[in-house]
């Protein structure tokens, strides 16, 4: 499993630039439903959202447009915030496996 394999717990609203929702949205596995679409059969692309964000303090994406670099996360730092989901990220993609759904 990779880091690029993330989970969300709670349902979240983030704000992406349009390409980029568009993207995603492209891009990942919705998830599965029974035939009367009432219970899940598999779950969709996990994401995770972490950090949290001071609205007193300055919007550290404006940092970007002098260092593209400004809000990067070291490899260790990512690996701490997911590290706690792997395994439940391994058993969902089991399953997902199973039901041959990707």
């Amino acid at each position: 499993m990779s880091l690029s394999c993330l989970v969300c717990l709670f349902h979240s609203c983030i704000t992406l630039k349009r390409e980029d929702a568009k993207w995603t949205y492209e891009n990942d596995e919705k998830w599965k439903l029974n035939k009367n679409e009432i219970k899940i059969l598999a779950q969709g692309t996990p994401v995770i959202i972490f950090g949290a964000y001071s609205y007193d303090k300055p919007k550290p994406w404006y940092a970007l447009v002098n260092d593209y670099t400004a809000n990067n996360y070291a490899a260790d730092s990512l690996f701490m915030f997911v590290r706690p989901y792997f395994e439940k990220l391994i058993i969902e993609q089991t399953e997902k496996d199973s039901l041959g759904t990707h």
